[in-house]
């Protein structure tokens, strides 16, 4: 069945713009040609899709290939005009008739030689129509990878694929790689579409509070292609109707009607401020895995939030930092560790003007993991078997700080590139040794080591902080202790979190910590003359702990 188009709507690609766009030769421009007759009407529906293309400007024209078998090419091969097609900002482009100058046909391939476009004109086609849905139209979306479903939303239909609304966190684990993702479209009436999406982009939205998954419908069967379009249609007739004043007497489409025994769906909130601040570093990772560099905007509030954090109730911030549940382990890592790091840099003397740039170094430090396999704290076997993998991401990573000009580049090869170093050389990735380390690393590598023995992370089990702080000291070969000595300064022997006993009995969860690491605020848990009966979770201060006793001891340890 034709298409019918309709060319001139005020938009066109010309000048500087399609020449650069010629140039970049981006698969996500998907060109296609179509032969056409003498009097420029379609010579046949098909489109061929352009494998590899290039521009002459010295000869003011293109080089088309299009790949197949000579008999599936020769439609093309008596072709004497054809139109270029591709995409550009989620719209469909088209050129005016374009005179075929040469033709090479080979065994697997043909070469078209074709006069240079002057431009390229918006297409309305209803293949490319994209329906953006309303905030009041909620459509479930289910996409399945390596045996996990993840959940969102319908951001927008056309005939040809969708864009979906996801959680930031759980799109991080479709990784980089494009491929084919089972997706379920769940409707208000009960209706479903259950499709292959072949996946084209996944970028962060613009606020950095959720993903956009893009992609095109592929292997539809005729039935699939109807329904498709006829839901195409029914969400445009309903979000015209709910749209326009003077169309809300109009029914409402039957596709957006919910049963009497199903209420509406609502998509989930943030479960706490951590979530929220995590999903704004995932965002990060999503540019930086589609090849888009960093975010400078969104890097600089998040660094200024959590330094505002950390400056107002830093006690808070860590608490936070320890009960939070369902956080991606990796960003959920590069956070405890910026908390921690943080007050440790600023104590061993590191200038004001740059406490911004290096909060935005901590929380880049390892972000490039996600590229390979998202492991918060890897072992030393699971480093060497992808170190090369590990290698190149750091590299992507480096490349995209760099374009950040207000990170310094000593900042960044200390807090960055040296993140996993060891002082006895068996580090990552360069193998270096303790005297060709500065301050920073040797304090980084730390707060990085602790935070992955207390951490509670997938595949290890969490020690407690005197179990710790044991096993630093046993490794002193590996780890400074001298700034481990400074960590306890600041954080204490017993952090934020963690768990103490009193003389008399009663055990309690460190709340705050003061400027000498001692524990300034305590909540009662039980005691252990009665550990069944819960107190009342009573949070105590100073003076009143003094009536406990002495501290005797991280409860567990």
């Amino acid at each position: 069945m034709a298409l019918s188009a309709t060319h001139g709507y005020g938009e066109v690609l010309a000048g500087p713009l399609l020449q650069q766009l010629l140039s970049t030769k981006d698969p996500d421009l998907q060109p296609r040609i179509q032969p056409l007759l003498p009097d420029e009407k379609p010579a046949a529906d098909a489109r061929f899709q352009v494998a590899d293309w290039s521009l002459d400007m010295s000869a003011q024209s293109l080089v088309l290939r299009v790949n197949g078998a000579p008999d599936h090419l020769q439609l093309l091969t008596h072709a004497h005009l054809i139109s270029l097609q591709l995409n550009f900002a989620h719209q469909l482009y088209q050129s005016h008739a374009l005179e075929v100058l040469r033709v090479e046909l080979f065994n697997k391939y043909l070469l078209l030689r074709v006069q240079l476009p002057r431009h390229l004109s918006r297409v309305f086609q209803r293949s490319s129509f994209r329906v953006h849905l309303s905030a009041s139209l909620m459509v479930r979306a289910q996409v399945q990878h390596l045996g996990r479903l993840i959940e969102g939303r319908l951001l927008d239909l056309s005939y040809g694929g969708c864009r979906l609304v996801l959680p930031i966190q759980s799109s991080l684990l479709l990784g980089i790689e494009r491929q084919q993702l089972p997706l379920t479209l769940a409707f208000p009436c009960g209706e479903q579409l259950q499709l292959q999406l072949e996946r084209i982009c996944l970028l962060p939205s613009s606020d950095f509070d959720k993903a956009l998954l893009g992609g095109r419908f592929v292997n539809l069967s005729e039935a699939d292609e109807k329904r498709i379009m006829r839901f195409t249609l029914e969400t445009e007739r309903e979000v015209a109707r709910i749209g326009k004043e003077h169309y809300g007497h109009l029914k409402p489409s039957w596709l957006y009607q919910y049963p009497a025994d199903h209420p509406p769906f609502k998509a989930a909130a943030h479960t706490s401020p951590i979530h929220e601040i995590a999903d704004r570093l995932g965002g990060q990772m999503l540019l930086l895995g589609s090849g888009k560099g960093l975010s400078a905007e969104q890097l600089e509030l998040l660094s200024k939030r959590l330094i505002q954090l950390l400056e107002d109730n830093p006690g808070q911030l860590h608490l936070q930092l320890c009960d939070v549940s369902h956080c991606h382990s990796l960003l959920l890592h590069h956070l405890r560790v910026a908390a921690r790091f943080y007050p440790l840099a600023l104590r061993i003397g590191i200038s004001d003007r740059f406490q911004l740039a290096l909060m935005a170094a901590i929380l880049l430090h390892d972000l490039g993991r996600l590229l390979v396999d998202g492991f918060a704290c890897p072992t030393e076997g699971q480093l060497i078997m992808r170190r090369q993998e590990y290698r190149i991401s750091l590299l992507q990573l480096l490349r995209a700080t760099a374009k950040l000009s207000w990170i310094p580049r000593g900042l960044a090869e200390a807090v960055i590139v040296n993140a996993n170093e060891k002082l006895d050389g068996s580090g990552f990735p360069r193998g270096l040794s303790g005297n060709q380390q500065d301050s920073l690393t040797r304090a980084l590598a730390v707060v990085k080591k602790l935070d992955c023995l207390t951490g509670d992370y997938p595949g290890q089990p969490a020690l407690s902080w005197t179990e710790a702080y044991a096993w630093m000291k046993q490794h002193d070969q590996a780890y400074d202790l001298n700034m481990l000595e400074h960590y306890i300064r600041i954080h204490g022997l017993y952090p934020v979190g963690s768990c103490i006993h009193f003389e008399k009995g009663q055990v309690a969860r460190v709340i705050r910590v003061d400027h000498q690491g001692e524990p300034a605020e305590v909540e009662l848990l039980y005691s252990l003359d009665a550990p069944e009966q819960l107190l009342r979770q009573e949070r105590i201060t100073d003076q009143t702990m003094m009536q406990l006793g002495r501290i005797l001891g991280e409860y567990g340890a």
